[in-house]
């Protein structure tokens, strides 16, 4: 195990984990207020295109040491910049994004961020937004998803739907997911260097 994934593990605690999903609750509501769903026209496609990002975790010894004291607060997003165009969203959207993040391991201009010292913390997940429509029992509705998938496995779903209060909210695992867009993602994980290369399985506990 390379240092940058034993740090890792050392950071993705339970409480960690929970925390970040805590976060992404919270990013999925400052994205709603922003655009609410229910404000997008039915052509307007611009308002809902896939969006990358990065989650990132500083160095809880760091903070203890500045007197901080670790806790969601400490969880940073941020774009993810990567060559190449990220597909659009559509019908062959979770297809297109696998192949996408296939190219990526072999392109020589996709970052390495496996490291131990970036301001903004270490990068522990890779994060989507995505918007689509799925057919209701009332017609044509908007969906915004957020999923995300940390480098122990850990997933996070978070599915809004037009016209309904409640959110979704599911957490599992990728060794247990058959999603393309879960795959796209974790390979995503793997060719920035962050994850590992052989998916971990869920711990004894995780159920």
């Amino acid at each position: 195990m390379t240092p940058f994934a034993a740090h890792v593990r050392a950071l993705l605690t339970d409480e960690t984990t929970a925390d970040i999903g805590a976060v992404l609750i919270e990013l999925e509501k400052t994205v709603q207020q922003a655009t609410p769903l229910e404000a997008i026209g039915p052509l307007n496609e611009s308002d809902v295109l896939p969006r990358l990002m990065r989650i990132c975790r500083p160095d809880p010894e760091t903070h203890r040491f500045q007197g901080i004291q670790p806790g969601a607060e400490l969880t940073a997003v941020g774009d993810l910049e990567l060559p190449g165009r990220i597909p659009g969203s559509g019908i062959s959207f979770p297809d297109d994004m696998l192949a996408y993040a296939r190219s990526l391991a072999d392109n020589v201009r996709t970052p390495r961020l496996d490291s131990l010292d970036a301001v903004e913390g270490t990068t522990v997940g890779v994060l989507l937004i995505v918007g689509c429509r799925i057919v209701g029992p009332v017609g044509r509705n908007r969906q915004r998803a957020l999923f995300a998938v940390l480098a122990d496995g850990t997933v996070f779903s978070i599915v809004r739907t037009q016209g309904q209060n409640a959110l979704w909210k599911g957490r599992h695992h990728i060794a247990t997911s058959r999603h393309d867009l879960l795959s796209a993602l974790w390979r995503i994980g793997q060719a920035v260097r962050v994850f590992p290369t052989v998916t971990p399985l869920p711990p004894a506990h995780f159920w």
